[in-house]
């Protein structure tokens, strides 16, 4: 699981969880909905679910899926040699 960067909007939480992590199966119909739905559709489905439907929205109309992601998450720490290698 990655390490979100504080102020991550949960909707694009459960949208990476859906794609990549297994979401709940609510949340899983909902964004498949979403990706389903037409104009008419999608208009109703955001008065409801403002925040998913966005974030779907920007996921889906994004250069690169999967570097969308990448700016909500933390950087991965340096790893530190063991102490065992360290010289005295």
């Amino acid at each position: 699981m990655p390490r979100w960067k504080e102020g991550t909007p949960e909707a694009v939480m459960k949208l990476w969880e859906w794609q990549y992590a297994g979401a709940t199966h609510f949340t899983a119909s909902l964004f498949m909905l979403i990706a389903k739905a037409d104009t008419n559709n999608a208009l109703k489905l955001r008065r409801v679910y403002p925040e998913e439907v966005d974030a779907f929205r920007r996921w889906h109309l994004s250069a690169n899926p999967e570097t969308f992601f990448q700016q909500f998450f933390e950087p991965e720490p340096e790893p530190k040699d063991p102490e065992w290698l360290k010289s005295s």
